[in-house]
């Protein structure tokens, strides 16, 4: 279960979401790593570490009634900025994507931060 809250004040701005189990990508973690060839044959790998900035969160949500889609929707494309809550804690995301074909909702959103 994840929380998609708008951070401006709108009475229909919060979703309580289900997204499928199969689908959630809640704890992926990239770090900032870039890797270099060398001259001499080898590579020269720099690691920056991890930031919760890095991350993106993919979700698709099945079994959503269709006035909670149209309102997700629209919220989605009104709306710069959310502060999404996991179990992981809360972060302030931008939403990339939104899709909604055949019954599902496909949802990326990048992360700007922990909340």
């Amino acid at each position: 279960m994840i929380g998609l809250s708008t951070t401006t004040f709108n009475l229909d701005g919060f979703f309580v979401l289900h997204p499928s189990p199969m689908s959630e990508d809640i704890r992926k973690i990239e770090k900032r790593v870039s890797r270099n060839a060398t001259l001499d044959g080898g590579a020269s790998v720099v690691d920056m570490g991890y930031a919760s900035a890095d991350r993106t969160f993919r979700f698709d949500i099945a079994r959503l009634e269709r006035a909670a889609v149209v309102k997700l929707q629209q919220a989605i494309s009104l709306y710069s900025e959310f502060v999404l809550t996991t179990e992981e804690g809360a972060f302030f995301v931008v939403p990339q994507s939104f899709d909604y074909r055949r019954g599902l909702v496909s949802l990326t959103l990048l992360s700007k931060g922990v909340a």
